[in-house]
């Protein structure tokens, strides 16, 4: 399944906290944001155990406030 990871960071941790994403088990895609939040992840999981897993990891990352998980239910077209 494919999950997009919307993230807030501490202030000028962006870079960061992207650097380590770009590092982490299943992030096949990440990017700083200008808006509501600071950096997005695109996550590859198998099972919802994976996703708890990969979450889990993200959320440890030092800079990481806060975490906005939001699985894609519809393919591409």
């Amino acid at each position: 399944m494919k999950v997009f990871v919307f993230i807030n960071t501490e202030l000028e941790k962006e870079s960061e906290v992207l650097k380590k994403l770009r590092g982490t088990w299943s992030v096949k895609e990440a990017y700083m944001l200008y808006g509501t939040y600071d950096v997005v992840a695109v996550i590859e999981v198998d099972s919802i155990e994976n996703l708890n897993r990969i979450y889990r990891i993200i959320k440890r990352i030092e800079g990481v406030q806060s975490a906005t998980t939001m699985i894609v239910i519809g393919g591409k077209r």
